[in-house]
């Protein structure tokens, strides 16, 4: 099946949000807005039009959640516990700023919305104690953040953002069904079950020149989908 849609950008400050068919296009928007010191978001699910709400998401191609991390709380000690825990090995971690947002990339797209929520709800509930945010859970229509650009949510020059681990595992949504149940008392061991090659840690610098190639590995993780940030993250 065809993802049905294209990158879906948002540029907060300049009130922008655009759809792009070609990668250079919209690494070229990101970086005009980011030198304005604007925040930019990026769709995790490719939208079929211009329009924020989840009407315009017709296929889902990742599943995610967006970890906030208390005051003290080490990012490295939750990633390792993401990464190490019993869950499935995530597609890819990005540090945003203030927490993690962790993605498990699809091997095809879906148009099962349904199934994709309650995968949804279960990655949440797995990760309430790590800090997950619950309340976007079920929003095929969510954007999250975009690394490398910086999360100026908190002051003008912001922080660095970047991607902090990157493995080649994909899934069905009824292998992350499995994985991730809603209902408590279910137990999966997904190390053992599901086919996965082996990780590998990226470590990538925030800094601008290599805007266009962190975006390109992105989208090219995604085999060709966009990803999505968030404008509360």
């Amino acid at each position: 099946m065809e993802a049905r849609g294209s990158f879906f950008i948002i540029a907060t400050a300049a009130g922008d949000a655009l759809i792009y068919d070609r990668l250079e296009q919209a690494v070229d928007w990101a970086q005009h807005h980011d030198r304005n010191g604007t925040e930019l978001f990026i769709g995790v699910n490719p939208r079929a039009r211009e329009a924020r709400d989840k009407s315009a998401v017709e296929t889902v191609t990742a599943a995610f959640v967006d970890l906030d991390l208390a005051d003290g709380e080490s990012q490295e000690s939750t990633l390792e516990q993401v990464t190490d825990g019993d869950a499935p090995l995530p597609s890819f971690v990005v540090n945003s700023g203030y927490g993690l947002h962790v993605v498990y990339l699809l091997t095809e797209p879906s148009t099962n919305k349904s199934l994709w929520r309650k995968v949804q709800r279960g990655i949440a509930r797995k990760f309430s104690e790590l800090g997950a945010d619950s309340k976007i859970a079920s929003d095929e229509s969510r954007v999250l953040r975009l690394a490398p650009y910086p999360n100026r949510k908190k002051w003008p020059a912001g922080v660095p953002t970047s991607i902090v681990y990157q493995s080649d595992a994909r899934y069905t949504l009824a292998d992350l069904a499995a994985a991730f149940p809603v209902a408590k008392g279910t137990t999966f061991s997904t190390r053992e079950t599901l086919t996965i090659v082996p990780d590998r840690v990226v470590d990538d610098a925030g800094d601008e020149s290599s805007a266009d190639r962190i975006l390109s590995r992105r989208v090219d993780l995604g085999r060709g989908y966009p990803l999505a940030p968030d404008p509360d993250g």
